[in-house]
């Protein structure tokens, strides 16, 4: 099987041959060799996946990993006697910013920045795409388009099937809402957690890392029938700093928020120029699980610690083992 995919890797057409070959279709090979091509080859990604003639309002409060919004949408007029059609539909936004132009910068080299960004953001896009089509973990993907004027691109996603148009709920906010928290079964906390490690083994099998996962950034969408959270279908969200391994973040620096500090591995508080790479990712997957685990918040953990509570990375982590070593059953 390696040799294979190795031999249909090594020529440029290769993974395009790949998607095609009968006897890949038939061995599920054709979402690898899709993702593939769009991380090796993201020059050779055939489709345009921004969106034009529409915009977005968005309700949400700002801190949202992913908000609500209403896409509008003209179509184009069939003549001249005709009149622009204006479509309407509900729609999850997630914002994805980018640093304004250094200072001193020429229009050309300007130019060839805002390039590479674009071909990085239709890079994630087809990412994205190939992702929600395929029950990798992620909402249905309906395309991007840029806000310059607020140096940020606009990702839009569908509501998946048979799901209402309300917010999704995030995994943070089950926690900590005991109203919601009384929807998990222990056995459906057990099937979240394997659920969860394995999307984003399924993203580093691709050779792409998450950077900045969080139970914030996992999401429940509400069925119509029932009216109640599909809690056996957790999306990710939160794709601002994704990016594959072997290349850079576009877009702003990392947060290193308060909150988002507390699922970061401690190297990377300490040292802020160390390379992101997949054990950062598992770290972070690791503070969630134990989240799960004692359906407590990272954030009430430190707060609930014995005095002096910790501040450094280091010192939390120790915090998040004892606390799995005295509460959880090994």
């Amino acid at each position: 099987m390696a040799g294979i995919l190795q031999q249909f890797a090594q020529h440029g057409q290769g993974l395009k041959s790949l998607q095609k070959d009968e006897d890949a279709v038939a061995l599920g090979l054709t979402t690898w060799a899709e993702i593939k091509q769009i991380k090796d080859q993201p020059e050779r990604i055939d489709q345009d996946f921004s969106m034009s003639d529409c915009t977005v309002d968005t309700t949400d409060e700002a801190c949202s990993v992913i908000r609500l919004g209403t896409l509008s949408t003209t179509a184009q007029r069939s003549s001249i006697f005709s009149r622009d059609k204006l479509s309407k539909e509900s729609v999850l936004v997630e914002y994805k910013t980018y640093p304004a132009a250094p200072e001193g910068l020429s229009s050309s080299d300007y130019r060839e920045l805002e390039g590479r960004i674009d071909q990085r953001v239709n890079q994630l896009a087809g990412l994205l795409s190939t992702a929600g089509s395929n029950s990798l973990g992620t909402l249905p993907f309906k395309g991007f388009f840029k806000e310059a004027e607020k140096s940020r691109y606009a990702f839009i996603f569908s509501m998946p099937d048979s799901t209402t148009e309300a917010k999704p709920d995030s995994l943070h906010q089950m926690i900590e809402s005991p109203l919601l928290g009384r929807l998990w079964t222990l056995s459906g906390r057990f099937s979240l957690a394997g659920d969860l490690a394995r999307i984003m083994g399924t993203f580093h099998m691709f050779e792409w890392v998450l950077k900045g996962f969080q139970s914030d950034s996992v999401v429940f969408c509400t069925e119509i029938q029932s009216n109640k959270p599909q809690l056996h279908k957790p999306y990710l969200a939160g794709f601002e700093y994704i990016r594959p391994v072997s290349g850079s973040t576009v877009g702003q620096p990392f947060d290193m928020s308060e909150e988002v500090a507390l699922y970061c591995h401690p190297d990377l508080q300490d040292e802020p120029s160390i390379e992101f790479g997949k054990i950062h990712d598992l770290y972070s997957l690791g503070v969630v699980l134990l989240e799960i685990g004692l359906w407590t918040t990272a954030r009430q953990i430190v707060q609930q610690a014995r005095p002096p509570r910790p501040s450094k990375g280091a010192d939390i982590r120790e915090e998040y083992i004892r606390k799995a070593k005295s509460k959880l059953p090994l």
